[in-house]
């Protein structure tokens, strides 16, 4: 039997801090890697087309691990 799986990872897609007592604890520092760093050096266009891919292509199973956003919340 095959089984078609899609496994992605550490997607660490931006976010807004909520609330302005996070700018005291390491959701900053995630916020400013992501936005000041991070932002330069890589693509964030490879989700939306990932989803499509796995929506016309449908799989037996998807798995995500990892970080889904760069400040934790």
């Amino acid at each position: 039997m095959k089984a078609r799986i899609i496994h992605f990872s550490d997607t660490h897609e931006p976010a807004t801090l909520e609330h302005w007592h996070a700018l005291f604890d390491k959701r900053l520092v995630g916020l400013v890697n992501s936005n000041l760093i991070r932002k330069k050096r890589y693509c964030r266009s490879f989700l939306p087309e990932a989803v499509e891919y796995i929506l016309s292509h449908p799989p037996e199973l998807v798995i995500f691990t990892g970080d889904a956003t760069s400040c934790g919340q």
